[in-house]
């Protein structure tokens, strides 16, 4: 049995990332890989008076609303491109309920 083989393309929906996603693509084929789509995002909390103000759910809810929609729009375009398949992955990090 031979070793499943992934391609891992963090993205952040930069020209960059695109390139990077490219290049993923044509390593794809010929390795007969699949891709997976990782992007991870990082909102820090308000600064009010020196002090850490956690920001409220819907900010996040909402950033993760739109990097989910660029990240099916993504997954659309690779899997377009090739004849593999395309996963990804949203998470979220760094993100606290209480001041520290």
């Amino acid at each position: 049995m031979s070793p499943q083989k992934i391609l891992l393309v963090p993205t952040d929906f930069s020209s960059h990332s695109q390139r990077a996603v490219d290049c993923a693509i044509t390593l794809a084929k010929p390795l007969a890989a699949s891709i997976h789509l990782v992007h991870s995002c990082h909102l820090p909390d308000l600064l009010e008076a020196g002090a850490q103000v956690p920001l409220p759910d819907s900010v996040f809810e909402q950033v993760e609303k739109a990097a989910l929609a660029k990240l099916e729009v993504l997954r659309s375009d690779v899997e377009a491109k090739g004849r593999f398949w395309a996963v990804w992955r949203n998470r979220r990090c760094g993100r606290r309920r209480a001041p520290c």
